[in-house]
């Protein structure tokens, strides 16, 4: 990451979040962010299946001449082409950065017709991508392209992406929980209000301090969320847990990952629980200073593949590293592994070596074993 400290990191992240609830705040963000990593051109895109169009996208570094063809739905085929098409391209876990130069192969680039016309004339040798969201409501990516003149990307910049990686992701699905306009012209206090989610702000103990309409429907029935003393709680002791560790990693180790925390209303529909922290000054002062976080419950668009879900709130898992989890009780071999979602095999190293450590596993047997042994929670 050059000179990138993990200080500009955590700007980053504070930054992003503030973006949930001040979406003008979203260009200069992702332009600091690309300065920082050093990319020629960035863009963030987040399309919205519930309202037909993209909800949101910031689009930075590209001429105007060359604007069109990015937005030109005759050039997607030609674009997946690049990224090793779509079955590859669907395969590439969520909050993992992976580079078009691996999932691709260059070699056929110079036949490509989106590259000859839009890369070669820019400069561009390889971009990034980090998919921040891929479900039945939406699709969320962000992207960056590199120019020659800075080399190849490093791997000290991969990791400075992934550590960012899940706050981006979860800042943008809360984000689209929001109607952005309404974010932009009401007062914070009616934006909570008009929200389709039910959203609770808490403070580090999660003692609840303002809930909207939608949660204080869910904590007069009980189901799936209580107020026990004033704080709030889940139903099920492994999600309290993951919450209560969310809220605490929010206040003293901002870098740490804040996955969905999965729950379930009385009829047996998911919701998944997010938190996000109100550390900016000009958020706490429309919400009372001793606000440590707000927790948003919103609809689950899909069942959870439940004994991953419970592997990776009881171990600390990466949706990446999840997703090795699973991949590896199919028998499949690290290099495997790499060819099917379209990474290097040193990243899959790495991520499998960090669910060893965190699981106490050591070979793929135990690991497989691990993942049967947990029942469903609910």
């Amino acid at each position: 990451m050059g000179d990138f400290a993990e200080g500009r990191l955590l700007d980053h992240i504070g930054r992003i979040y503030d973006c949930v609830l001040f979406p003008d705040q979203w260009k200069p963000t992702i332009a600091a962010i690309q300065d920082d990593f050093g990319w020629h051109n960035a863009v963030l895109g987040v399309y919205s299946f519930v309202n037909n169009g993209t909800q949101f996208q910031v689009t930075l570094g590209i001429p105007e001449e060359y604007a069109g063809i990015v937005g030109d739905p005759g050039y997607v085929p030609d674009v997946f082409a690049l990224w090793g098409g779509m079955e590859r391209i669907d395969a590439a876990p969520l909050e993992e950065p992976v580079l078009q130069s691996q999932m691709g192969n260059p070699g056929t680039w110079k036949d490509n017709r989106y590259f000859r016309i839009f890369a070669i004339p820019q400069g561009i040798i390889d971009s990034v991508s980090i998919g921040l969201e891929r479900d039945t409501s939406m699709i969320a990516t962000l992207s960056g392209g590199r120019h020659a003149s800075r080399g190849p990307f490093t791997e000290r910049e991969l990791v400075g992406l992934r550590l960012m990686a899940p706050h981006l992701r979860r800042a943008v699905k809360i984000a689209s929980l929001f109607d952005s306009l309404q974010a932009q012209k009401q007062m914070f206090s009616a934006t909570l209000e008009t929200s389709r989610a039910g959203i609770i702000l808490v403070d580090q103990h999660l003692t609840i301090l303002h809930a909207n309409t939608h949660a204080r429907q869910m904590l007069e029935r009980g189901i799936p969320i209580r107020a026990v003393h004033d704080r709030l709680t889940l139903r099920e002791e492994l999600s309290q847990s993951a919450l209560a560790a969310a809220v605490s990693a929010e206040l003293g180790q901002p870098v740490q990952r804040g996955a969905g925390i999965p729950t379930r209303r009385g009829d047996g529909s998911f919701l998944t629980v997010y938190t996000f922290p109100l550390k900016s000054v000009e958020i706490r002062k429309h919400v009372g200073m001793r606000a440590a976080a707000a927790v948003v419950l919103a609809a689950t668009p899909v069942p959870f593949e439940v004994n991953s879900v419970a592997l990776a709130l009881m171990y600390n898992l990466t949706p990446a590293e999840t997703r090795m989890v699973i991949l590896s009780s199919e028998g499949l071999s690290m290099a495997a592994m790499a060819e099917r979602l379209g990474i290097a095999v040193s990243t899959v190293k790495t991520h499998v070596l960090r669910v060893y450590e965190k699981t106490g596993t050591h070979r793929q047997a135990e690991l497989a074993s691990l993942l049967h042994s947990i029942s469903s929670p609910w």
